[in-house]
């Protein structure tokens, strides 16, 4: 990784080669190293760990009693928590993998459980228990990890260390500064990275990951089928959330009149998860799940209703990449695919209801000087970047984004709930510093991967593929937490193999 003689800081960007940044790096493997055996310790003292979680839980559970016993919206929101947690629970316990695509599955799916609870109790809740569900399911991850520990590998080490610098900088600022909104997005950016530790300490054989692939692209497209469900019917929880969440951007709460948003919480987190799950569909012919050709156009299908362009954007950089990045005898299949899924597509548009609105929303691609949206963002981009000079030191997490909205001021950083430009709000909650030292992460991360052989290894273009797409999806907006986070943990996470796969001299 690092060149003989040099540290670590210099290996990729000569200008973080000075004393304070080094020690800082150093620091940051020392406690890492603290971290992993201290873990190990705590494992092998398997009485002492379960009496903490028995206590942790119990006080837990005594709080929220109390809490909720006269209130009923509380008591149906932990009901609904603790049923879809339960079964993350005793998947963390078991052996196989099955955990992971329980975490994807909760990612997916708790927006409408929580509209779900919403309609029965027969009203919006701006902030529910529910949307910590997610979360606690990926925290349910420290089981597996607790359980074997962090490898006592300096790269590994190193790799976690670049992250949790500018990730520790920018939650001490966030939690005083934005409290419950800081903490909150904290958590968003922190639990993802437990599916890579997992990955790292856990590296899944090549038939359980192909398994894994076709199960998250089942996951697609019964998204994307209940996403033409709801754009149909407009089933009446979805209704309810529409109304009372006043998304105008969706536009009108009836049938065929607004984007589809499927289980998700709006028509951006269905994007980036449909895309996720197409360019794997698209490159590999293992990863695309019992629907196969069939389920590629369902999915695009949907992306379509959503119309959101930057993701048409992700999309083709990404299977771009990835075509550029595989073995030579991979393009031809690949290529051919493409061809007859445009054909394909292009022959169903026609039959698509208001098929028109979708050509007319690509079309302004072409005309962006009259584009609301685009000038809109220019806007904001122009107003933003004066204010992140004015805050060199960054506002911290939960500064921008929903968090900042809904648990904050309701103004976020520089009186704007989003700045939508991923690099303006990265140096907006990490500051000018923690925003260099963040991409310089990224781009080591990048180097890591592609150091790993890509011999008979798919997953190795697709994690280079999944870097770039963030760095691409960072110009329309959003930031490395929450879903994109997940999946960007997730994919990058695969290309790593176990030590019986792996060349000599090769680690993870």
């Amino acid at each position: 990784m690092t060149i003989p003689g040099r540290p670590l800081s210099a290996s990729i960007w000569p200008m973080f080669d000075n004393p304070i940044v080094n020690w800082g790096v150093r620091f940051w493997e020392v406690a890492a190293d603290r971290l992993g055996l201290m873990m190990n310790w705590l494992y092998r003292q398997v009485w002492l760990r379960n009496l903490v979680m028995a206590a942790i839980m119990l006080g837990g559970c005594l709080y929220l009693g109390k809490y909720a016993s006269f209130n009923k919206t509380m008591v149906v929101q932990l009901i609904g928590l603790t049923a879809f947690l339960l079964p993350a629970f005793l998947l963390a316990l078991a052996k196989g993998n099955g955990l992971l695509i329980y975490i994807s599955l909760m990612w997916a799916i708790a927006p409408e459980v929580r509209r779900l609870a919403d309609y029965y109790m027969g009203y919006y809740h701006a902030v529910s228990l529910i949307s910590l569900l997610p979360l606690l399911a990926t925290g349910m991850l420290l089981f597996r990890i607790l359980n074997k520990g962090i490898p006592e590998n300096k790269p590994v080490r190193s790799m976690i260390a670049m992250f949790l610098i500018p990730f520790g900088y920018a939650a001490g600022i966030g939690i005083i500064l934005n409290q419950a909104a800081g903490l909150y997005t904290v958590l968003t950016a922190v639990a993802p990275l437990c599916i890579f530790i997992y990955l790292i300490s856990h590296p899944l054989k090549r038939e359980e990951k192909d398994r894994f692939m076709a199960m998250y692209a089942t996951l697609a497209v019964l998204l994307s089928i209940y996403g033409w469900i709801q754009y149909i019917y407009l089933p009446p929880w979805d209704l309810l959330w529409m109304n009372g969440a006043k998304m105008i951007s969706l536009g009108k709460p009836a049938p065929m009149q607004f984007r589809v948003f499927s289980t998700m919480n709006s028509t951006g987190p269905l994007a980036i998860f449909l895309i996720s799950a197409l360019i794997p569909m698209v490159v590999n012919r293992k990863w695309r799940g019992p629907f196969g050709l069939v389920g590629i156009l369902i999915v695009l299908s949907t992306l379509g209703t959503t119309l959101v362009r930057s993701a048409w954007v992700t999309l083709i950089v990404g299977i771009l990449v990835y075509l550029l990045l595989s073995k030579s005898a991979s393009r031809l299949k690949i290529i051919l695919t493409l061809t007859a899924v445009t054909a394909a597509a292009m022959l169903a548009l026609p039959l698509l209801p208001n098929s028109e609105q979708l050509t007319d929303r690509v079309g302004t691609l072409g005309k962006l000087e009259e584009d609301g949206s685009f000038n809109a963002r220019i806007g904001l981009a122009l107003h933003a970047i004066p204010e992140i000079l004015k805050a060199p030191f960054g506002m911290g997490f939960g500064s921008i984004g929903q968090s900042s909205s809904k648990l904050g001021d309701g103004q976020g950083f520089a009186g704007l709930g989003s700045v939508d430009n991923g690099y303006l709000g990265t140096f907006a909650t990490y500051g000018l510093i923690g925003g260099l030292l963040f991409f310089r992460a990224i781009l080591l991360y990048y180097r890591r991967i592609r150091a790993v052989p890509q011999q008979d290894n798919p997953y190795v273009p697709l994690a280079l593929s999944t870097i770039l797409q963030l760095l691409v999806a960072f110009l329309f907006g959003g930031g490395l937490e929450g879903l994109s986070a997940v999946i960007f943990w997730l994919f990058t996470g695969l290309a790593f193999v176990p030590e019986e796969e792996a060349s000599p001299g090769d680690t993870p």
